[in-house]
């Protein structure tokens, strides 16, 4: 089962684009409830499998839900700590703040009834953007490649709070029991949360890295050697 995420695509909300980390793993639970309900489903074996962003909501989601049985990321990315952090993990989280006052301001404007402001995170121009690994991100996204209506690259600018705050390693050791698998590029710059996941997870778990690949790579270009990876995993754990 694939959906759209509350706010966004097909789905209902308001307002429209709103990137809220706990109302996205919330939905991954309102997904199990619906699937739960069919009766050719079985219900004791329900995975989660997320990509990128949706890896660290389907991972948040599984810490709460243990009717999901087994996890499995794809590039997975904390949002939030992309945001504290940087994409390759070397920024000073403190710098977040910056962004923070940011948002305090928008929302100020916003009370006043001002439009909600927009924050683009797939620039609509090639040369915006600096870090080479993200420009792939551009092509996948903004080119006929991948390139899907429902899909705006962009987000309320007041969602980068909720965002910043979001934190998937909290409590990871001590409630996620799942089985779970994360694929990652081995030339990701992502590459070192799915470590930080690895080192944390206390249950079984699995870290494979797809040589060199680059995060965006397991998106749709490297997908036979993901599935080869998944196949046999949830096999065993389903």
């Amino acid at each position: 089962m694939a959906f759209d995420a509350a706010y966004q695509g097909a789905s209902g909300g308001e307002p429209r684009q709103k990137e809220d980390p706990n109302s996205r793993s919330t939905d991954v639970s309102f997904a199990v409830d619906y699937l739960q309900s069919l009766p050719y489903v079985d219900a004791d074996n329900i995975a989660g499998l997320g990509v990128c962003a949706g890896g660290g909501y389907t991972l948040e989601a599984a810490k709460r839900d243990h009717r999901i049985k087994a996890v499995v990321t794809i590039s997975g990315a904390d949002y939030g700590a992309v945001l504290r952090r940087g994409w390759e993990g070397h920024g000073d989280p403190t710098s977040a703040t910056g962004l923070l006052n940011a948002v305090a301001q928008s929302r100020k404007a916003e009370a006043m009834g001002t439009k909600p402001a927009m924050a683009q995170y797939i620039p609509e121009k090639l040369e915006d953007i600096v870090l080479a690994e993200l420009k792939e991100g551009h092509e996948y996204y903004k080119t006929p490649r991948c390139m899907h209506p429902n899909s705006q690259g962009n987000m309320t600018f007041s969602s980068l709070a909720n965002i910043v705050a979001f934190d998937t390693t909290a409590n990871l050791s001590a409630l996620l029991m799942q089985p779970t698998l994360m694929i990652a590029g081995s030339k990701a710059g992502t590459l070192w949360i799915s470590k930080e996941w690895n080192n944390l997870i206390k249950g079984k778990k699995q870290l494979v890295q797809i040589e060199g690949a680059s995060h965006f790579d397991l998106y749709d270009r490297k997908a036979e050697e993901v599935t080869k990876a998944i196949i046999p995993f949830l096999k065993e754990y389903l």
